[in-house]
This record gives C-alpha cells, structure tokens and sequence, in this order.
C-alpha cells in the first residue's frame, strides 16, 4: 500500500539523461474522513505550482541578459559581474528572477537589467489579460478580491490601481487600434441593430453626468429559439431566444459620435452587411440613436426603423396618473401602440391631457408622453404582429444593452465616477468580452503594455 506521494522536477540533458533533481513536496496518503481531505488544499496547489514554476524560471535565468557585448559610454568590453534578482509575476505566484549584470572594468559602467527591462513588463500577459478582463466586468476592488482569492494571497501586482491602469491602457489600445474586419465574412440579408445610451456619473465637479452609447449588431439567423414559455395549461406565453452571435460597439467620447458611428459600421461588417443587406434597426427614438442608424444608411439595401416595445412601456409605466379611471385609459393608448395604431393612441393621449386642464403636473405628464409618441409615430410597429411572427420588436432580449454594458458598473448605492477617457477605454474591453472577439484579440492589444514600457 502506498504511504506517501512525492513531486520531483528532474532535469535533463539534450540526450534526456537526469542532470538535476529536486524534491518539492512528499505527501502522506491517508484515508480521507472528510471530503477537505482528498486531494491537495489550494494553498497547497498554489505552493506546488510556485516552487514547480520556480525551477523553470532558475534554469531560464541564465539566458537573461542584455545582449551587450562592448561597453557603450567607452566601447571596451563587458565582463560578467555576479546576478541581481528582479520580480516576476506569474498568474497566481510571484517569483524574484535572477538575471546576469556585466561591467566595464575600464570605466565602471554597469548593466543591470530586470525582467521588467528586458521584456517592457513584469507580468505575464495571462496575468494582463485576466486582470483586463475581470477589471471590465467588476470593480476595480472587486477584481482585486477576486485575484487574490484565486492566488490565496495579498498581492502587490493584484492591487485595484494596477487593475485600472491595466483595464484603461488595454481598452484605449482597442480604442486607438480598432482591429479590421475581414474581407472573407459570410454576407447577411438581414441584420438587427440597437443603439441605446445612458448616463453615467461624472467626475468634472461642474458636471453631474455625460452620455454613454452602445450598439449591438448581429445577424436575424444568430437569434436563435431557446426554450418556451408555457401557461398551466399548456399555451405557449412567451419564447426565450438567445444570441449565437453578436458584436457590440460603445462610445463614451464627446466627438459628435463618429467614433460611436464608425465602431457600430465595424460591428456591422463583422456581421455580415453588405449593400444588399437589410437593417431592422431598433432604438429609444432619441435623436442621438436614431443618427447611428442613419449613418449604415449608405452601407446597406434598406433600413427598417423601429420604436423599441421596451421604452415605450417603461414610459407608460413612468406615466401613471394615480387614478384607476385614467390608467385604465392610460392602459389603452398603450394597447393602441402595442397592435401598431400610433393615431388611435394619440388622440386617446390628447384627450386625456385636455382632461387635466385643472391639473397642470398630471396634464405635463400627459403631454411628454404625447410629445414622445408624436416624434416617433413613424418608427410604431406592429408589435402583437411581430411577436406571433417569432420577429424581435424589443431591445430586451439583447443581451448587451445600457443595462449590461454600463450600468452593472455603477450598482450598489455609491455609484462610481468617471472621465469620459476612462470608462471609454473600459467600454472597449467590456464590448470585445460580450462580442466574443476578446480571446481572439487580447494578446495583440496586451502588447501595448509592453512596448511602452521597454
């Protein structure tokens, strides 16, 4: 029966003959009485994977030098002058490296790199990308929890500043360096795009918010039918459906949207748009959402511009009077709109204010609501038709809207203030994860880190 287990890192020759042996941990084998007891602990398996890594990085270590040969303030030669240790990050452990300095025996100069000076970092990029990554999706403290519970440690290199300038100087590399999209995509005849803003806080004392934009583009063939919903009694209530394939787009720039303009256009060709393509474009009726849309115009066959179910609902609900009599004729309008009939819900609405004429805030009321229907009373649909057509009316089902793009940033009761630049560059990174481009595409914007620090 065995008694013990014990991990050995050997080294070898060219010839695969053992030149180098050393034990890094000997375990007992007992009986488990309980499930914490099976296996190695994390604290164990961290403390594996360190002094495993640690080896590595001590064979590794005499390639690292600069690669010097004569003295460059007098052009003697360099001799080798002992090793200094330099930091190391590794995605769970951090490790001191040595690396070889040389010298000048003439006139004393010295060169004594680092990890960092020879490679522009020193962190892994695995470490980069996943520090990127969970600093897009979560607070900055929240990714520093995060990381230091993976690695069971407190780590400088997980600190929620590293994780903000990391998150920040990734996305603006997506920002600046937009990757182009491919002459070889599949054409669609017939793609979906919603544009939706939000506001989010600001840190310009003299402003209390600015604007942010998204977009999702992706294919009618990629909504793909998931489940459904079904009554008591077997009737089909509602059917869930999900994206097999979308790219999103997000601004947060005061540029008179061209970067929003020109993000969503590379969102849409990553999508298939060709000028044999139709748009259903889907948006909130703001005039700013409205002139993204209008912008593919010219990239497409015909674009189909509709009133998304979901605001035109929120609004109704934001406009309830407090009295049974007018919500249920509130309710009407809204039931006209629903079956696609905007002048039926417009001369119930304009009755309704004329109604008020004692009541000036329930008659303001009325009238925003008038006034939003009266501006976008061309983009109404059918929205009963679309829906029994299995079509998408609603930006709802999306599942990179406001809500998820900006907003799950800005939870809890303190929300968090940002430059327009910041949260831009992290909307980037947060735009390739939900277009699932970010696996793809990391590496090459995670070198920026490292060429601007070499």
């Amino acid at each position: 029966m065995v008694h013990q287990i014990r991990v050995i890192v050997e080294s070898l020759d060219d010839a695969g003959g053992v030149i180098g042996k050393e034990i890094i941990t000997t375990k007992n084998v007992v009986k488990p009485n309980h499930i914490i007891e099976l296996g190695f602990r994390h604290s164990e398996q961290i403390d594996l994977l360190s002094q495993i890594e640690q080896q590595l990085l001590d064979k590794q270590s005499v390639y690292l030098k600069e690669e010097l040969y004569k003295c460059p303030k007098c052009g003697r030669k360099l001799y080798k002058s002992g090793c200094v240790k330099s930091a190391f990050h590794s995605v769970f452990t951090d490790h001191k490296v040595s690396t070889s300095r040389q010298v000048c025996k003439l006139c004393k100069w010295t060169s004594t790199p680092s990890v960092r000076s020879l490679f522009g970092n020193a962190s892994h990029p695995n470490l980069v990308k996943i520090q990127a990554e969970l600093g897009a999706n979560h607070t900055f403290r929240e990714s520093q929890k995060l990381m230091n519970l993976f690695s069971n440690n407190s780590r400088s290199t997980n600190s929620h500043d590293t994780i903000n300038r990391i998150t920040e100087a990734v996305g603006q590399d997506l920002s600046d360096n937009p990757e182009v999209p491919s002459k070889s995509i599949p054409s669609a005849s017939h793609i979906y795009v919603q544009v939706d803003e939000g506001h989010v806080a600001c840190t310009d004392r003299d402003k209390r918010s600015f604007e942010v934009m998204v977009s999702i583009v992706f294919d009618a063939k990629n909504n793909q039918h998931t489940t459904e919903k079904k009554k008591d009694d077997g009737e089909v209530k509602g059917v869930r459906r999900r994206l097999k394939s979308k790219h999103c787009a997000a601004s947060a720039l005061l540029d008179t949207r061209d970067t929003m303009k020109q993000q969503t256009l590379h969102a849409a060709i990553k999508q298939g748009i060709t000028p044999q393509t139709k748009i259903t474009a889907i948006c909130d009726g703001a005039k700013n959402c409205w002139d993204i849309v209008d912008s593919l115009e010219k990239h497409c066959d015909s674009i189909e511009r509709v009133l998304d179910w979901h605001h035109i609902a929120m609004k109704f609900k934001n406009t309830r009077l407090g009295h049974e009599e007018m919500n249920k004729q509130l309710s009407g309008a809204k039931w006209y709109l629903w079956h696609g009939l905007p002048g039926k819900a417009i001369e119930r609405l304009q009755l309704m204010r004329d109604s008020f004429q004692d009541n000036p805030k329930k008659k303001e009321k009325v009238q925003r609501q008038l006034t939003y229907i009266e501006n976008n009373a061309n983009f109404i649909a059918n929205d009963q038709k679309q829906q029994d057509n299995g079509l998408i009316f609603t930006s709802q089902m999306a599942e990179c809207t406001v809500k998820n793009l900006i907003n799950k940033r800005g939870k809890g009761q303190q929300h968090m203030h940002w430059s327009r630049n910041g949260l831009h560059a992290l909307l980037q990174v947060r735009s390739a994860v939900n277009s699932n481009d970010w696996s793809a595409i990391c590496q090459l914007h995670i070198d920026v880190l490292y060429k601007k620090t070499a």
